[in-house]
């Protein structure tokens, strides 16, 4: 007989004979297949690591709990929470969430998944269960949900897997796919108790990296870009075993198979995330992976330096004490993550002129003249081989690109600039806002220069114990304090000051001449007046884009005429100048 204290549906499922495990029956009828040894062969340590795990997450895992099932903490979270607490300096705080759900078919997962939150349509999941992913009204990242598989390689592809779901798995089995034992712990968020089937805890406290698997590991390549990822987040040292299979690896050619969209990607999050690059960038150099893929890198291994000036050593040696340094610049400054990967990519960068510019001079003095402009050529070969070809947005954005390259261009300009005018007693002139100007253009600005300059000149011996906050910069770099106060005085460190002459005034004086370089062209010219303080108003300017107008226009028909070149190239070429009134006295 219906009884009123239960729901109409639970009533049909009592009456059918199903017997309710708590109030799991508004799922229907689950049957759990939670293994007897679920927890065999695998550490437990309890009351030792709290992980604060929000209460959409808690409330999933008790609904799992009621029908029978399991649901564990695995992933990044677990990671961080053990480095928290093992390691001093470390704080992290989860990003994200993955749960792995034992005991329960795909199916019935789906059915308390359905229940409990709204799913899109791509998220839902048949036979070749892999992950689901849940949107939280709130959450930043989404809330990844899995059941331990059986994955089988079945082609060179990353999609090229064979997946099977096991829920039946205890946790030893499960982790066995886990690409590192410091990746392979699980915490159950109810009984807060830690599981450590291959000793990830260890390893930890060790600072040393080992894979899990050898013969798993392998069947994705990406895992090698992921440890040198890790390595450089947190210093760690790899083992002598895993170094092995990752250089054989990387000799087989397995990275060749690999999307470039999946190795940016991790190279992002290497030049994002990395406390100490520098021994990321050394395990890469140790299993190869420089030599073979990124060649431009690998150039400056052995190439000697002047030790007056860099007693640290050759340039490689120098290049990763830099890369270090503008790490812990980047979060002294708190750098957003475009930021951050644009100054890390300028200190990888910076000296990739000086293989092909060093020489000995006169005076038996190592010299590498020209290496900044130098640079720039190879540090975009660099970027190209991590884009998809004739797709240059792919990859590394263009918006870092080209910032790099205006900073490598430019990374020497403060010290010369205080040379000729502190030293030499020239004029500075407009030569700060021009500077200002030709940064802004590429993205970038004197601020992130002043920054690169300061790691290039904590990149080398003796000035490794020198404070880092910016009130002793001073004390380390005069050139680089003397270009930001005169930067800060005409308001130029963070953006270049706006043009008086506007666009409009310029497309007037050209009459019937349509848009083109041409307006850059003339608006470049008196921005450099303006910038020289010989403008100062509307009114000058608009007679200053008159003359250059006049001047320039004639100019262009003269040497299109003699060189029976386009004449918007030639506008086009002018345009891209440092200084485009140069071409006022000759073409």
């Amino acid at each position: 007989m219906y009884n009123s204290r239960l729901d109409m549906k639970e009533y049909l499922w009592t009456a059918s004979g199903f017997e309710p495990y708590g109030d799991s029956w508004k799922y229907g009828a689950i049957k759990a297949v939670l293994s007897s040894t679920l927890e065999t062969e695998s550490i437990r340590v309890e009351g030792v690591y709290q992980i604060e795990v929000p209460d959409e997450v808690i409330q999933l895992c008790r609904e799992i709990e009621k029908v029978g099932g399991r649901a564990l903490l695995v992933g990044g979270s677990v990671r961080d929470a053990i480095i928290s607490a093992e390691l001093p300096g470390y704080d992290l705080k989860p990003k994200d969430y993955d749960l792995e759900v034992y005991g329960i078919e795909p199916d019935d997962l789906m059915k308390i998944l359905e229940i409990n939150f709204v799913l899109s349509q791509e998220n839902k999941f048949g036979k070749a269960f892999e992950v689901i992913k849940i949107k939280i009204n709130g959450w930043k990242e989404p809330l990844d949900i899995s059941i331990p598989r059986q994955d089988s390689k079945v082609g060179d592809g990353h999609g090229d897997f064979e997946i099977t779901a096991c829920p039946g798995m205890n946790i030893r089995e499960a982790a066995l796919r886990r690409d590192l034992k410091i990746n392979s712990c699980a915490y159950d968020p109810l009984t807060r108790i830690m599981y450590d089937p291959y000793g990830g805890i260890e390893g930890i406290r060790n600072k040393v990296i080992e894979v899990t698997d050898k013969k798993s590991f392998q069947e994705d390549a990406l895992r090698i870009y992921r440890i040198m990822q890790f390595v450089g987040r947190f210093d760690y040292t790899v083992s002598d075993e895993t170094v092995a299979l990752c250089r054989e690896m990387v000799e087989n050619g397995v990275i060749d198979k690999l999307s470039i969209d999946r190795i940016s990607d991790e190279i992002k999050k290497f030049m994002i995330k990395s406390r100490k690059p520098s021994a990321g960038m050394e395990f890469a150099l140790k299993i190869g992976l420089l030599e073979k893929y990124w060649p431009e890198a690998f150039a400056l291994v052995g190439v000697p330096q002047e030790k007056s000036w860099h007693p640290e050593g050759d340039v490689w040696k120098h290049t990763m004490q830099v890369m270090d340094a503008a790490a812990m610049i980047a979060d002294r400054e708190k750098l957003d993550d475009t930021q951050r990967s644009i100054l890390l990519w300028s200190a990888l960068d910076h000296d990739l002129g000086k293989p092909v510019t060093t020489a000995i001079s006169e005076t038996g003095k190592i010299i590498s003249h020209g290496h900044e402009e130098a640079g720039v050529e190879p540090a975009m070969n660099l970027f190209a081989r991590f884009a998809k070809p004739g797709e240059p947005k792919t990859g590394i954005n263009m918006e870092v690109r080209n910032a790099v390259a205006a900073l490598v261009k430019d990374h020497l300009r403060p010290k010369e600039m205080w040379i000729d005018i502190v030293k030499k007693e020239q004029k500075l002139r407009g030569r700060i806002g021009r500077l200002a100007r030709r940064l802004e253009k590429s993205g970038t600005s004197i601020y992130m220069l002043s920054l690169l300059a300061e790691a290039d000149q904590r990149g080398r011996n003796g000035v490794e114990n020198r404070p880092l906050e910016r009130e002793n910069v001073e004390e380390l770099i005069e050139w680089q304090t003397w270009l930001w106060e005169k930067s800060k005085e005409q308001n130029v460190i963070t953006a270049a000051p706006k043009m008086i002459c506007r666009g409009e005034t310029i497309k007037r004086l050209g009459g019937e001449m349509k848009s083109g370089p041409w307006i850059g062209a003339i608006s470049e010219c008196v921005f450099q007046d303006q910038m020289e303080g010989s403008v100062t108003n509307e009114d000058e300017a608009t007679e200053r884009a008159a003359y250059y107008f006049g001047i320039l226009t004639e100019r262009v028909r003269i040497v299109s005429r003699e060189t029976e070149r386009d004449e918007r190239s030639i506008w086009e070429e002018i345009r891209m100048a440092d200084d485009p009134r140069v071409y006022c006295v000759t073409v």
